[in-house]
């Protein structure tokens, strides 16, 4: 069974991952500011990317599902549409980052899902042929899972609905995960243009679903489990 502590965010994993964000964005920034002091043919030499991103992804949460349908109950729809936004120093031949995006689908309509995720990550250029760059990353990401379950054919009276028989129930899950991903740059003119990355997200731990504004002792748990595919948009050195 489930207490009223278990739809609480573990506070100890989440702090520690915001400290890291925090820390990793003031090296990233103190050493932009450095290197824009340097001079190299008369322009500053700035070895940072930044990057936005448009894709999608597809989440599992297979206990949620298989709950569902021996319930005879409709899943959501995991398959979100996101955008992102990152930026990187170029250590070299290590690269840190940061990153954060925002997924939808369904806008305001029925059975909507959300979902925001940041991470903070390693890569590399080094692994190049010719003019093009594969670069693999290595990160660490927490993520914020939204959706609504929406019940049909009730009956009752308008009181009952407002009281005791709401026909929509939002859930929600969160988690840390590990973050694999796989990106394809290009150069040119002395430029590095990310343009395509594919990735796994793997969650280090089962989280139980919550039900908003509401304390629940049987909730199914999942862990993140999903893969997605970004087109970015950007530069760097």
């Amino acid at each position: 069974m489930l207490d009223k502590r278990s739809n609480k965010r573990p506070k100890n994993t989440f702090t520690y991952i915001n400290q890291c964000t925090i820390y990793i964005a003031l090296l990233l920034f103190s050493n932009l500011a450095a290197s824009g002091q340097k001079k190299e043919n008369n322009k500053p030499r700035l070895p940072f990317e930044i990057t936005s991103s448009v894709g999608g992804e597809l989440n599992r949460f297979s206990t949620l599902k298989g709950y569902l349908r021996a319930n005879d109950m409709e899943s959501p729809n995991f398959r979100l549409f996101h955008i992102g936004l990152g930026v990187a120093y170029n250590f070299n031949p290590i690269i840190i980052g940061i990153s954060l995006s925002g997924g939808n689908r369904g806008g305001f309509a029925q059975r909507n899902s959300l979902q925001s995720y940041r991470r903070a990550y390693i890569s590399t250029n080094k692994i190049q042929h010719r003019s093009f760059i594969i670069s693999p990353e290595i990160g660490i990401g927490y993520q914020r899972f939204s959706t609504y379950m929406v019940k049909d054919g009730g009956e009752g009276n308008f009181l009952d609905f407002m009281e005791t028989r709401s026909n929509q129930v939002k859930l929600k899950n969160h988690g840390t995960a590990l973050d694999f991903a796989l990106g394809l740059k290009r150069i040119k003119n002395d430029r590095i243009y990310p343009f395509i990355r594919l990735g796994y997200r793997y969650g280090l731990r089962s989280n139980p679903w919550s039900v908003e504004n509401a304390h629940v002792y049987d909730a199914p748990s999942d862990r993140i489990n999903n893969v997605y595919l970004q087109l970015l948009f950007g530069r760097g050195r």
